[in-house]
């Protein structure tokens, strides 16, 4: 059975068992985000980052701290990182959806 690898030119492939450990990694941190969430009445979001005073069992507090350990800082610098995470946003940043059908409503609307 071949072993899957994510090819990082020209650096070296990251194996199976590294992918493993970085989203091991990350689901820990956002697990600790959600446990401080739910105890502090605050939005329950997947979250990149985590408030002052609060670390994750890992000792991390940040995807990009992670990442950095994990696979090292020149590949961050080469744009391996947190960026390439989908709706993962720092615990105070969050987006907010925008629905494009929504019209503005005004009084003359309720008359």
């Amino acid at each position: 059975m071949r072993s899957l690898h994510l090819a990082v030119w020209p650096i070296r492939p990251l194996s199976n068992t590294v992918l493993t450990n970085l989203t091991s990694l990350m689901q820990q941190l956002s697990a600790a985000y959600l446990q401080y969430a739910s105890q502090n009445g605050k939005p329950l979001v997947i979250s990149s980052t985590l408030p002052a005073g609060v670390t994750a069992p890992n000792g991390y507090t940040s995807f990009k701290d992670i990442f950095t350990a994990v696979i090292g800082s020149s590949l961050v610098q080469q744009g391996f990182g947190v960026d390439l995470i989908d709706d993962a946003y720092p615990y105070n940043l969050q987006p907010v959806s925008a629905d494009a059908n929504t019209i503005q409503l005004t009084a003359r609307h309720f008359r």
